[in-house]
């Protein structure tokens, strides 16, 4: 991942230069998109988006930094704590479908841009496998300890994170809080999951005590369009 323009992140404007061009680059395409137009659509001169941003590439990469952080904090957080494998799991999809919900980022179509298939943005992608062979871990671990029923951990990885990615597509159409669908696509993945069923209400107790934030705030915005 890129971290060399994130420190840069808590300013507003380059917040901002963010969510529009990962706008942009949905709705036209990377490739499409000119840095006079961000700057424009912006409302600043070229010469103060280079300020923050040396190159168009520099945006999308710090665009994929952002969209990276935060699943990658969360199993960190997970990781230090003595939890039972189901738990762990449990936070870790909860605040992944959080995260898909509240972003200002359009994951959906940032992720399909043609551009990342290219060896320039590849830690995106190893940083999004990593993601899946933490769930294969934690769901081989529960297996052995008898906590999940027998599967193919592999597939079940696999299964997991396209369940928290696949909320992109139909969340508003839901008309639900992201707390809401959060704990429905944790609680469902985990009850296919559980030997027993009915520990259930336990692991989502016990997860839930963390009282983990959202990732990003819809309340801190500049108030304008994106």
């Amino acid at each position: 991942m890129v971290t060399s323009i994130a420190p840069r992140l808590s300013e507003d404007r380059a917040r901002r230069i963010l969510k529009v061009a990962g706008r942009l680059f949905a709705e036209k395409g990377y490739a499409a998109t000119t840095t006079t137009e961000i700057a424009k659509a912006v409302g600043i001169r070229q010469p103060t988006l280079y300020h923050y941003f040396p190159r168009k590439d520099s945006i999308l990469e710090a665009i994929l930094d952002e969209i990276m952080r935060v699943p990658t904090e969360m199993a960190a957080r997970v990781a230090a704590t003595s939890d039972p494998a189901p738990v762990k799991l449990y936070r870790l999809v909860r605040s992944y479908v959080m995260f898909v919900c509240t972003s200002p980022y359009r994951l959906g179509e940032i992720a399909w841009l043609p551009e990342l298939r290219g060896g320039a943005f590849q830690s995106f992608w190893e940083g999004r496998a990593e993601l899946v062979k933490l769930y294969r871990r934690l769901i081989t671990g529960a297996i052995d300890t008898g906590a999940f029923r027998r599967v193919d951990a592999r597939l079940a990885a696999f299964d997991l994170n396209g369940s928290c990615e696949g909320v992109m597509n139909w969340r508003n159409a839901a008309d639900s809080e992201p707390e809401a669908l959060a704990d429905f696509v944790a609680s469902r993945a985990l009850a296919g999951l559980l030997a027993d069923p009915g520990q259930l209400d336990g692991v989502r107790a016990a997860a839930r005590a963390y009282r983990d934030p959202a990732p990003f705030d819809p309340e801190d915005d500049d108030g304008r369009p994106v």
